[in-house]
């Protein structure tokens, strides 16, 4: 379980989501709404992408800095 400072890092903890029929839904409503439509839910596909794509970046980030964390000698730590 992660740290409670650190609270969308949940999202790693998820499997990945296959957006393919999701994407081809939302495809499918693009072309029924019209003009407004299609753009409105071209946006949305580009959004549900690049978070898809954030989410990834971070999970490799995180995966780094725990690699990093456990080669790394203790710190020691200050008497006050």
């Amino acid at each position: 379980m992660r740290a409670k400072a650190e609270p969308f890092l949940w999202l790693l903890d998820e499997p990945p989501v296959d957006l393919s029929m999701a994407l081809r839904q939302i495809h499918g409503w693009s072309l029924e709404d019209g003009d407004i439509g299609r753009e409105y839910w071209s946006a949305v596909a580009r959004l549900l992408q690049s978070a898809q794509a954030m989410r990834e970046h971070i999970r490799k980030l995180e995966d780094e800095r725990a690699s990093r964390r456990a080669s790394s000698p203790p710190k020691e730590q200050k008497n006050r």
